[in-house]
């Protein structure tokens, strides 16, 4: 076989024309991974529950209804196989929704069991920390593919909510949440398209991280796109303020000592010559900010007065029930216009008392100040990403203010599992999830 070629598995033999041989090395390629991108971008938003309110896509709404049930294998796995830094705190909060409230529901409010076991489900996602975290070591995604996942998410979240607006007929708007909570027409604001911004505002946080390290022209393009969304699109207040907060405190942490001094200095005066001119214009400021502050003053009275002088209720709650059947707040209360999502951490004392109250905070406040003391890694986007899901947590901190800790308490759960994730596994030598000795 003068001058032909063999090719064989492990190497290339070329027979020459004098007789020499030659052999080279060769191997098959590698067998091409199998992709992480798509499924993340499928699940990523059911663990953050973007459609768990969204009446008006039933197929995803009743399947985050359901997701934490779907998700209860890897739950256990994550509870049972991986020794998580932050489970304790999960787990006491888990433990107390689940077996406390609802007896302190049928012993306060007059639930059935089976009602106050149902009237429990809105904790349930508090479970996604476990099944999310328990579901990425599965995976097992490079950071990288994470952040590209996210930063993706959020381009569609924009791209979405521009479609939407352009192209949905008036008609389709509703002031009755109970008809759409996607499309809402409000007197105040107008019409909005209350699409969850999650992955939005991530990405904000982001790139906001990546142009104060190494700025380009794209980024504060980006960064204006998503804020003119929020603005003119979303129109939620609170949301708006707590994210401009957030970023103002991403720019001043990176300032130098003296200017970071006289920043915090002038925040201090902006915020005091805010609050005079808010104590001076009252009564134009509540007319501006509509009906939705009156009734949420007249709910935290009937809540006070509900409550009463019972120390039991004030410190354990008095348990949860539901807007419809046979034990409702409308009846309890008197008032149909009585939500406890919108009285915050009154809300919460109301259902779980102070103790109750102690544990949630204790899971948004924890991974924050984890977060915030970690050493930075050593990859730019990782870092940015990670810094970007601590500043999440912050900004959802602050909207507590206003919206209760347990309206969409899996998306606190995600930020947390996916900022444990990307930590650990962004760092020199990082194990692999599996390694759980190493994931605490």
């Amino acid at each position: 076989m003068s001058g032909a070629i063999l090719g064989r598995r492990q190497g290339k033999i070329h027979r020459l024309s004098g007789g020499e041989i030659q052999q080279e090395d060769w191997a098959l390629p590698p067998p091409r991974k199998i992709s992480r991108m798509i499924p993340l971008m499928l699940v990523l938003p059911m663990f953050a529950q973007i459609f768990h309110y969204m009446i008006d896509i039933n197929s995803l709404y009743l399947l985050s209804k359901a997701w934490a049930v779907l998700m209860l294998p890897m739950a256990f796995y994550g509870v049972l196989g991986l020794r998580t830094r932050f489970a304790l705190p999960y787990m006491l909060a888990l433990l107390y929704g689940l077996g406390a409230t609802p007896v302190l529901s049928m012993m306060w409010l007059g639930n059935s069991i089976s009602d106050a076991i149902v009237n429990s489900v809105k904790i349930w996602s508090l479970s996604y920390y476990f099944s999310l975290l328990g579901l990425l070591a599965w995976l097992q995604p490079e950071p990288e593919v994470l952040v590209k996942a996210i930063n993706r998410l959020g381009i569609a979240t924009i791209a979405v909510m521009w479609i939407l607006w352009f192209t949905v007929p008036n008609r389709y708007y509703s002031g009755d949440p109970h008809v759409s909570r996607l499309f809402l027409a409000e007197y105040e604001r107008g019409n909005r398209v209350y699409f969850p911004m999650t992955f939005a505002w991530l990405s904000m946080f982001y790139v906001l991280a990546r142009m104060l390290e190494r700025p380009r022209l794209w980024h504060p393009i980006w960064i204006a796109l998503v804020m003119a969304t929020e603005i003119l699109l979303f129109k939620e207040r609170m949301a708006l303020a707590a994210s401009v907060l957030v970023m103002v405190g991403m720019v001043i942490f990176r300032l130098p000592p003296l200017w970071k001094s006289i920043a915090v200095a002038g925040g201090i005066a902006v915020g005091a010559i805010g609050a005079g001119l808010a104590v001076l214009k009252a009564e134009k400021l509540v007319s501006s900010l509509g009906g939705s502050l009156s009734i949420r003053q007249h709910s935290m009275e009937l809540l006070e007065a509900y409550l009463g002088d019972q120390p039991l209720r004030w410190i354990f709650g008095a348990g949860a029930a539901s807007r419809v059947g046979s034990v409702n707040m409308a009846k309890i209360i008197g008032r149909a216009d009585f939500f406890l999502a919108d009285l915050g951490w009154a809300g919460i004392i109301f259902e779980f008392g102070a103790f109750g109250a102690l544990l949630l905070a204790m899971l948004y406040l924890v991974p924050l100040r984890w977060g915030w003391k970690q050493p930075p890694v050593a990859n730019s986007a990782n870092r940015a990403m990670i810094g970007a899901l601590v500043t999440y947590i912050a900004f959802l901190t602050i909207c507590t203010a206003i919206y209760s800790p347990v309206y969409v308490p899996g998306e606190l759960a995600s930020i947390t599992a996916m900022l444990l994730y990307m930590n650990t596994m962004s760092q020199k030598d990082a194990p692999s999830p599996r390694e759980t000795r190493r994931l605490m």
